[in-house]
C-alpha cells in the first residue's frame, strides 16, 4: 500500500460516522476529565490569605496618659498607616477570593471542546492533529 493510498484510507476513515461518535466521545471524556481534576486540585489547594499581624496594630495609650502633642500626631499617624495597611489587606485578599474561580477555566474548556468538535464533525482531525504533531516535532 502507497503512503497516497493508505492517507486516502485515514481520509475515508476520519469521514466514518463511528470515527466522529468515538473522537467526540474521547473530546467530552478528556475535557469533563481535565475540568473535574482541576476542581478537585482547586479545592485542595485554597487561595493565599494575607493576614496582618497583631503586632502591627499600634498600642493604645492609657486614657489618663499625659501625651505631647507630638507624641499624640505620631501615634495618630501610626494608626492611619495600620487603617491603610488593613485596607490594602482587604483588596489583596478580594482579588485572590476572585482569582479562584474556576469558572473561566470551564468556558475555556468549553470552547477548546466545541473548537474540537467542529473540526472532528468538518472531517478534518486527523488532518489536524497531524499538522500540530508536525509543528510539535521541532519543539521536543
Amino acid at each position: 500500500m502507497t503512503i497516497r493510498e493508505r492517507i486516502a484510507q485515514l481520509d475515508r476513515a476520519q469521514h466514518g460516522l463511528w470515527f466522529k461518535l468515538v473522537a467526540s466521545c474521547v473530546i467530552a471524556v478528556l475535557t469533563i476529565g481535565s475540568g473535574v481534576t482541576y476542581a478537585v486540585w482547586k479545592t485542595a489547594n485554597p487561595p493565599p490569605r494575607f493576614d496582618l499581624s497583631e503586632d502591627l496594630r499600634p498600642k493604645e495609650p492609657p486614657k489618663d496618659a499625659q501625651l505631647s502633642p507630638e507624641k499624640r500626631e505620631e501615634l495618630k499617624l501610626a494608626k492611619s498607616r495600620y487603617e491603610a495597611t488593613e485596607a490594602t489587606s482587604r483588596t489583596i485578599n478580594d482579588i485572590l477570593a476572585r482569582k479562584a474561580d474556576s469558572t473561566v477555566v470551564w468556558v475555556g474548556m468549553a470552547v477548546f471542546a466545541a473548537l474540537a468538535l467542529g473540526v472532528v464533525w468538518l472531517g478534518v482531525g486527523l488532518t489536524c492533529l497531524g499538522v500540530f504533531l508536525a509543528a510539535a516535532l521541532p519543539l521536543a
